[in-house]
Parts: C-alpha cells; sequence; structure tokens
C-alpha cells in the first residue's frame, strides 16, 4: 500500500519576544556539535472561569517554562508553501493558535485579542 497523500502538521505559535528571538535562533542556525534546546508542548483540559473546559499547554524550551492556551483566530489564515521560492502553493488553514503566557500569567486577559477593549 501506498501513500498518495503525504499530510504536513502547522501550527502557530505565539511566545514572548525573549523566547522567539531564542527560537528564531535556534531553528536558523545550521546544526552544530552543541544540541539545540529541546521545545516540548504537553496538552492539558482546563476549566475556565466559566467552568467551560479549555484546552491548556504546558511550555518548555530551553530555561523558560510557561502554560499555554488554545485560542481561535478571527479569520481563517492560509498558508503557503514554495518548491523553488518562485510558485507558491495553498499548503493549510489555520485556524487556531497556541499563545504561551509570559512568566507569571496563567490565563487570558479576557481582552487581550478583542478591538472593543483596545479603545
Amino acid at each position: 500500500m501506498s501513500k498518495i497523500f503525504e499530510f504536513e502538521n502547522q501550527l502557530l505559535l505565539r511566545v514572548p519576544p525573549t523566547v522567539a528571538e531564542k527560537l528564531n535562533a535556534a531553528l536558523s542556525t545550521e546544526q552544530t556539535e552543541e544540541a539545540p534546546p529541546t521545545l516540548e508542548l504537553t496538552p492539558f483540559f482546563a476549566l475556565d472561569d466559566e467552568n467551560s473546559e479549555s484546552l491548556r499547554f504546558k511550555f518548555k524550551f530551553g530555561d523558560f517554562s510557561s502554560f499555554g492556551t488554545l485560542v481561535d483566530l478571527p479569520t481563517i489564515t492560509e498558508s503557503a508553501k514554495s518548491l523553488d521560492f518562485i510558485n507558491f502553493f495553498k499548503s493549510n488553514d489555520v485556524t487556531q493558535m497556541v499563545y504561551v503566557h509570559p512568566n507569571g500569567e496563567t490565563a487570558l486577559d479576557k481582552c487581550l485579542f478583542l478591538f472593543e477593549c483596545r479603545q
């Protein structure tokens, strides 16, 4: 039996700026003798303020560890892929994001993603 379609997994991950710099550096450098820090994302369920279940994550990268929350994006985001950097094709639709909280936060601020609260 042959595999006709090869599926790929894509993830939209929002991390604090200091962690983002380290993560970009680890992903952009070529492999060296030194092993890059491991990234761990462990899911678990938790109750919100309204007693509804939400998917949370334990995030660990290097010496940084925090919690993350799965949030819905306001629109569908299309991701594209290229084999030659000239021709691009649609590879996936992304509708959710894992938001990693800065140190000290454990839950989302209700106004974090709402436009009405920023006025």
